[in-house]
């Protein structure tokens, strides 16, 4: 029976673990999900909405309560009426000060969490006070013309910024206050009579965590709002959205004549309005169901332990998968690795008769296959190899030849002897050394030498002094490179970045610098000129693909390419910088070169 599953197809295999999966996964949460919605029910949902709505407006009563008491016993003494009675008297130069007032203020700002800030501000003479500053402004400049006319003893006003931290919306409780014929401190129904306003202003975010954020559970609920009215109907938390903004004005008309508390369900929402005790506010309080995640309590523990146990189930299958596809699957790629890197000494074969022992055979049979076709493509490699150097050695020795005994002739017919014996002897040196007896590589020093006499024989040729600069690594001095790989990066530079044989500026003090360096790791050959410069994008193209539409520069397309046969392609990096008449380089990295053989001098 094992047997008989191992040989089924690898889809077949797939497809019943996957179906096992989906089947348990999907009766779980099923199960879960149904046996907990279970509970939450619409009688649940007016539950919780009835007890965050009361603990709502009893968390409001209770803040406005403190901060009413406390200022109560701050401002109701002799001493505070004493100095609202200095304020009154006109002849009494003396009027209130910063200092006055700055104790009375702080003691209260201090009273509850909530309150962002307490100011006051003098009816007589306009002066504002606060616990740390004061200023005179207009009357206007804390409370408008719309305030003053709904204050009418202890009143609330609608939601704005705090005149301290003008980042923090807050909602203003404005205390009118006043002495009486009996020389006592009240609070005014009427401002004409009021000698001095103090204004708390509450953190109107903080209010909203007080009044929404209840202890309790919440799952039966989405969200809550609450809104804060006037008597007179004033709504002083208007919400944003204007659709919203008229549900809420519909359900107030509703309402408004109701002197007690009062829930009702509207759809799926529920409301529930409350009068504040002793503050001549109310509270309209609204919640949404909770969705069905929310309701079925896919959160904290209940989440982790449902997690855990789908954990759990994909645990065991991912180790059976492992065991009956994962794992082959693993040792397939893992022999490919290895044939890839050649390590692949001894055949592994699979007994099983699917997909994977299919796959098994064939890799097994291309591995032969491999392997009989490498040693063909290093022959014919090597026979490419010197097909090139003999096709690149046409394209550049003759043409330069010729050219060089044309320039020779030339000047024997001028009779200019010294000259033609200078480039005599300088062709001489350099078909000596291009020549090396057959030998494909040359010492580093020898190269340059190469390079110096071929360019003294273009000096000559086209009668422009050229300056010549090389610096070579003392270590360098035995080891050894491709002969004349130096030459057709100079006959570039020479040729197309001087303007010399081709369009283009001319450069009146050409220069030429060669620089053979090495590090610990890499060996650098470099060129540079201070010629018109290239496109280095174009010239990437030319030596890397000898992409060139007008078929030139192809130099250098075959040095990069004798480069990467001699040393491989993964062994070396191209490095190209261009800036016109200054400095263009062409670099060539030959990484780890300490490891190469034909460096050393032992070939």
């Amino acid at each position: 029976m094992k047997q008989k599953f191992q040989d089924q197809p690898l889809f077949k295999k797939i497809s019943i673990y996957l179906f096992g999966i989906t089947v348990i996964l999907i009766s779980l949460i099923t199960f879960f999900s149904l046996f907990i919605y279970a509970a939450r029910t619409n009688k649940w949902f007016i539950q919780e909405s009835d007890s965050l709505a009361s603990n709502a407006s009893y968390s409001l009563a209770m803040h406005y309560e403190v901060i009413t008491r406390r200022f109560v016993s701050i401002f109701g003494n002799e001493d505070f009426a004493t100095l609202l009675k200095r304020e009154q008297n006109e002849e009494n130069t003396l009027k209130l000060q910063q200092k006055d007032l700055q104790s009375y203020l702080a003691d209260l700002q201090v009273s509850d969490y909530i309150i962002d800030s307490v100011m006051a501000t003098s009816t007589k003479t306009g002066n504002i006070f606060s616990y740390n500053w004061s200023a005179t402004l207009a009357e206007n400049a804390l409370l408008t013309s719309d305030d003053l006319s709904q204050i009418k003893g202890i009143t609330w006003l609608s939601k704005r910024s705090s005149p301290l931290h003008k980042s923090t919306l807050t909602i203003p409780i404005v205390y009118p206050l006043s002495t009486d014929y009996k020389d006592y401190v009240t609070i005014t129904n009427n401002i004409d009579y009021t000698d001095i306003f103090v204004i708390v202003y509450l953190d109107y975010a903080k209010l909203s965590s007080a009044i929404t954020n209840q202890d309790l559970d919440q799952r039966a609920t989405e969200s809550s709002e609450f809104f804060l009215f006037s008597t007179d109907n004033v709504i002083l938390n208007p919400p944003e959205d204007a659709d919203y903004m008229l549900t809420v004005n519909e359900k107030l008309s509703k309402l408004s004549d109701i002197t007690t508390s009062v829930s009702n369900v509207s759809g799926d929402d529920y409301w529930y309005y409350s009068p504040v005790n002793n503050s001549r506010l109310f509270l309209l309080y609204h919640t949404r169901p909770a969705s069905f995640l929310s309701a079925i309590g896919i959160t904290s523990n209940t989440f982790v332990l449902f997690g855990i146990l789908i954990v759990m189930i994909l645990g065991i299958v991912s180790v059976l998968m492992s065991r009956f596809i994962s794992r082959p699957i693993q040792i397939q790629a893992g022999i490919v690795k290895e044939i890839e890197q050649g390590t692949y000494n001894v055949k592994r074969e699979f007994k099983t008769n699917d997909e994977i022992g299919q796959l098994n055979k064939a890799i097994n049979q291309m591995y032969d296959t491999i392997q009989s076709q490498i040693e063909q493509i290093k022959k014919e490699e090597s026979e490419k190899y010197v097909a090139q150097m003999l096709r690149t050695s046409e394209q550049v020795n003759p043409h330069f030849l010729y050219n060089t005994l044309d320039a020779i002739q030339s000047e024997v017919r001028k009779g200019n002897s010294e000259t033609a014996a200078d480039l005599i002897q300088y062709l001489s040196e350099y078909m000596r050394i291009g020549l090396s007896y057959g030998d494909d590589f040359i010492a580093i020093p020898q190269e340059i030498q190469h390079a110096n006499a071929y360019i003294h024989l273009m000096e000559k040729r086209f009668g422009k002094d050229i300056n010549f600069i090389y610096q070579v690594s003392p270590e360098l001095s035995t080891f050894k490179i491709p002969k004349t790989i130096l030459q057709p990066l100079l006959e570039n530079s020479i040729r197309h970045g001087f303007g010399i044989d081709s369009e283009g500026i001319p450069v009146q003090l050409p220069t030429l610098e060669v620089n053979i360096l090495s590090d610990r790791e890499n060996l650098t050959i470099e060129v540079a000129d201070n010629g018109s410069g290239f496109d280095i994008e174009k010239t990437a193209a030319i030596m890397i693909n000898g992409k060139d539409d007008q078929q030139r520069h192809i130099g250098l397309h075959n040095v990069y390419y004798r480069f990467i046969t001699t040393y491989g392609k993964e062994n070396i990096d191209i490095l190209l910088d261009s800036i016109p008449y200054y400095r263009n380089s062409i670099k060539i990295v030959l990484k780890s070169y300490r490891n190469s053989n034909y460096l050393k001098g032992t070939v």
